[in-house]
């Protein structure tokens, strides 16, 4: 017998997950495990049960990713909204120094290891190598701010490192696009031109999406701010204020660049502006809403049934590779730039998680056919993406927590 399902069943499903989501949520917090993990694990779950069931309706896995994408937005933009935009751009040398290292030095060994270890074809390697390189800001930013570290010199540090990373991640994802097809069509004599043609395209989308949010900042938000304080109900005021943040979010992702970049701009946009910053705390019901959802979307991207001894010892490599790099690549330019060892540690931990950039990597690089990223690489770094967002916050929760006992 054949099921049919409504919308009454999805509905269900989201209420259901969300009610199990917060649950864990609380009886995580005595221990002081990070519930990301636990929302993880239960996309993980839900993925399984639906491959092996099929219980749940058809549209389950875009509806996840849509409230997954939601979510990003929302908590990347209540970051950007309690952002100090004068302290982070004091850390912006600093943090462009560390964002380049991690970067260069990530993707060199992924490229390494992927390429002449593991004897992967060339475009594979170069979209493992890119993939790499960019930190889920998403994961490392819910961490900080779980802890309530996000403010200190520290965490604006951190903040400034994971925006310049992401935006180092979006322009090789953009180069790495362009590039790949003439690679397999061994039409190399192009190449050159069609790198240079597309860093100046990039690089005038970013500097058109960067003065977007400056006049957005400058000249409309004020006024902005003043009409709907005078004409709105305050629960009216905070939807108009998000749904700005929605809207700059996207015309992010029309330039090609992340939600989650998107995301931050449109919080540090608003965040010089003190009635906004006091409807922050009013954001967090919406973050605790859909907030779950990015995570839980990340786990249901693994499929359990894919594993094999072969897919296995590929998928521990790489995890190896993620995290030696990232850490490496963070911790040893920061010992050199006078961090303690210990900041410098948390900061390597931090940089670790993979998610969104990615993924879409991967993703982009599987629909180009098997001659760019075949099924079992694509999925090795499905896994690789979940291990990186599941182990770092049980080193990085219990770091930041003696750190606090340090400073007291």
């Amino acid at each position: 017998m054949e099921l049919t399902y409504g919308t009454h069943h999805l509905i269900l499903v989201i209420g259901v997950l969300i009610a199990i989501a917060l649950w864990l949520k609380a009886l995580l917090q005595p221990i002081r495990l990070a519930p990301l993990i636990a929302f993880i694990l239960i996309g993980t779950l839900l993925r399984f049960f639906s491959d092996q069931t099929h219980l749940f309706p058809e549209s389950l896995p875009e509806t996840i990713h849509l409230l997954g994408e939601v979510g990003i937005v929302i908590i990347l933009f209540n970051a950007g909204l309690e952002c100090q935009v004068n302290r982070l751009f004091a850390q912006f040398r600093k943090a462009s120094y560390l964002a380049i290292s991690n970067v260069v030095f990530c993707a060199l060994l992924a490229f390494t290891v992927s390429y002449y270890l593991l004897a992967l074809p060339l475009v594979a390697c170069l979209f493992i190598s890119v993939a790499m390189t960019a930190t889920s800001i998403g994961v490392t930013v819910s961490i900080w701010r779980d802890m309530g570290r996000e403010k200190s010199e520290e965490g604006e540090l951190l903040m400034s490192l994971v925006a310049i990373d992401d935006i180092i991640g979006i322009l090789l994802m953009a180069l790495l696009f362009e590039v790949a097809p003439l690679l397999h069509q061994e039409n190399s004599g192009i190449i050159w031109d069609t790198l240079v043609t597309t860093l100046i395209i990039f690089s005038f989308k970013f500097t058109l999406f960067v003065l977007i949010c400056s006049i957005f900042s400058i000249y409309i938000e004020p006024r902005l701010m003043n009409w709907i304080s005078i004409n709105e109900i305050k629960p009216d005021r905070i939807i108009t204020i998000l749904s700005h943040g929605f809207i700059i979010a996207s015309i992010a992702g029309f330039f090609g660049f992340s939600l989650a970049l998107g995301a931050f701009f449109a919080g540090i946009a608003l965040s010089h502006d003190k009635k906004a910053v006091r409807m922050e705390s009013a954001f967090k019901t919406f973050e605790e809403f859909f907030g779950p959802f990015f995570f839980i979307n990340i786990g249901f991207l693994i499929k359990i049934s894919i594993f094999s001894s072969e897919f296995m010892v590929i998928t521990l490599i790489l995890i190896s590779v993620a995290f030696v790099g990232k850490y490496l690549g963070t911790f040893v330019p920061a010992v050199t730039s006078n961090i303690s060892m210990y900041t410098a540690s948390i900061l390597g931990f931090s940089m670790i998680p993979r998610a969104d950039i990615a993924l879409v990597v991967m993703e982009r690089g599987k629909s180009l056919g098997s001659w760019a990223v075949n099924e079992e690489v694509y999925s090795s770094m499905v896994v690789v993406a979940l291990a990186t967002c599941l182990v770092p916050p049980l080193i990085i929760y219990p770091l930041l927590e003696r750190s606090k006992i340090k400073r007291k």
